[in-house]
């Protein structure tokens, strides 16, 4: 065989081989130096665009929308007659929204107008008999007070004599009661004074014993010195003979420690006696100081009596010498009295026709009484009747504002209470998002950053707003059963605080959102 030929075909092989080899290496190069670098940079480029973005915005998908929900409730019981709405309806503010049956109330506004009328009759016919009898009875008044002025001219001096004689004595008594106030308290004084005498007599006996008793002290103490002080010699001398044994080893180390612990016994008892000497001394000194002071309180006590004796003695006589001046004022009282009785037999006769006229002012008194009676029963018929009225009015359910019908219970024929829900209403306006952040993204928000929103219900849709308000606590705080993490099983979780962002208005789709959907809220803490 021919070696040329042979090595023909390995050698086409390798050459195709080779080529395979060089476009591969060819695409790999361009991979590696065009396209992977491109990919790098836009991949960097978007992820310094996401980080810029993360450092100055905050997000979180714990987010619904929420508004005021108006529970609507009758303010009156009754039978529903009407309910003007549907569910789902959307309502605006003051439409009708149930009709309570009025005929019950509209009986009872009947009712309270017939009263009003019944007390506005009765009022006006009281004041026609006022004014009749005042009319026909003031001639008769005048002239029997012309008899009264005559007969009270009369007496005119009699009573001043009188009042006069009774001014004596009222001051007479009042100088009396206080003549008698001096004396009692000078009595009082001496009393106090007698008291305080005694008890600084009391004092200086119980200080001069306590004296005795702490000297007495001292002498016992400074005897059971004496005996102490022997006592601490004889085991000084015994623990120095046992310690020479010690250190010649005649005697063991336990007897050589109770000898030293004796020695120390006997000393410690020794100087704990000095200081109970000392304060004993300390306690003489001092009762004396207070026997002294105590015999001082008793000269002064002393001197508070005689002072006090004195006192009495001028108020004693003082009060004898008011009662003179007040059996005086009593002599010129009955005098006086004496000579007013007889001017009054005078006035007897013109008193009887007075009294005759005095039935006329009676009279008419009583009629001015039934006449204010009667504007009292006006004004109560019209409370009545107002009440009526506010209670008819309230048989009327109307919207308190634009919104819609949702969660209606009531049918028509229904007997209804006060304050039983019916029906709630969830107004129209623009609604709120409250937005659960984290405590850790609370660091740079603050009210009046602007916010985007997104609605789930609502995709592609992005809702501009601000930031409102930051709540007072986290939701934990405000829950059934708030946390305690003094219990002993702490684990920290970090908490979330409620942010209320309010939306622009006229913004599109703002229509289509509903209370309680879900949303991703993101807030621009950049700004501030």
């Amino acid at each position: 065989m021919n070696p040329s030929s042979e090595s023909g075909p390995n050698a086409n092989s390798e050459s195709s081989l080779g080529n395979g080899n060089g476009r591969n290496g060819t695409i790999k190069k361009l991979v590696l130096r065009v396209i992977l670098p491109i990919v790098l940079i836009v991949g960097g480029w978007y992820g310094y665009k996401y980080y810029l973005f993360s450092s100055t915005h905050e997000s979180t998908d714990d987010a619904y929308v929420t508004d005021h929900i108006y529970n609507i409730a009758p303010q009156v019981s009754g039978y529903v007659k009407s309910v003007l709405v549907k569910d789902n309806q959307v309502i605006k503010k003051g439409q009708l929204l149930i009709l309570i049956d009025d005929r019950p109330f509209r009986a009872v506004v009947a009712q309270a107008k017939a009263n009003l009328a019944m007390a506005i009759s009765t009022a006006n016919s009281a004041g026609i008999q006022v004014s009749y009898t005042q009319s026909t009875g003031s001639a008769q008044i005048m002239q029997a007070q012309g008899g009264v002025e005559v007969s009270d001219s009369a007496i005119a001096a009699a009573n001043a004599g009188v009042m006069q004689a009774r001014a004596g004595i009222t001051g007479a008594r009042a100088d009396l009661l206080g003549a008698e106030a001096n004396v009692a308290g000078a009595k009082s004084q001496i009393a106090t004074a007698q008291a305080n005498l005694a008890q600084a007599q009391q004092m200086e006996d119980a200080n001069a014993a306590a004296t005795s008793a702490s000297e007495a002290a001292v002498k016992t103490a400074e005897a059971v010195l004496q005996s102490d002080a022997a006592q601490l010699l004889q085991s000084k001398r015994n623990n120095h003979r046992i310690q020479t044994l010690y250190a010649q080893e005649a005697v063991s180390q336990q007897d050589s420690d109770n000898a030293q612990t004796a020695y120390d016994t006997a000393k410690a008892a020794y100087l704990s006696q000095q200081e109970q000497i000392q304060q004993a001394k300390a306690n003489v000194i001092q009762r004396k100081a207070q026997e002294a002071a105590a015999t001082k309180q008793i000269e002064a006590a002393r001197a508070a009596v005689a002072q006090a004796e004195a006192g009495l003695t001028y108020a004693e006589r003082k009060a004898a010498s008011v009662r003179a001046a007040l059996k005086q004022s009593q002599a010129a009282f009955i005098a006086a009295k004496q000579a007013k009785q007889q001017q009054v037999a005078h006035q007897v006769q013109a008193l009887g026709v007075l009294n005759q006229a005095d039935a006329l002012p009676k009279q008419i008194s009583m009629l001015q009484a039934q006449r204010q009676h009667a504007l009292a029963n006006i004004k109560q018929a019209e409370a009545a009747l107002r009440t009526a009225e506010i209670n008819l009015a309230w048989t009327r359910i109307t919207a308190p504002c634009d919104g819609i019908v949702s969660e209606k219970t009531v049918t028509v024929g229904e007997a209804v209470l006060p304050s039983q829900p019916l029906l709630a209403l969830v107004p129209t306006d623009l609604p709120w998002i409250a937005a659960n952040f984290k405590e850790t993204q609370l660091t740079h928000m603050y009210s009046g950053q602007k916010a985007t929103t997104t609605i789930d219900a609502l995709p592609g849709r992005v809702f501009n707003g601000y930031l409102q308000s930051i709540a007072g606590g986290t939701g934990a705080v405000f829950a059934l059963l708030p946390p305690d993490n003094a219990t002993g099983n702490f684990t920290k979780v970090v908490q979330r605080i409620p942010v209320k962002v309010v939306l622009y208005p006229n913004q599109k789709d703002e229509n289509r959102i509903r209370v309680g959907m879900s949303a991703v809220v993101t807030i621009n803490t950049k700004q501030r």
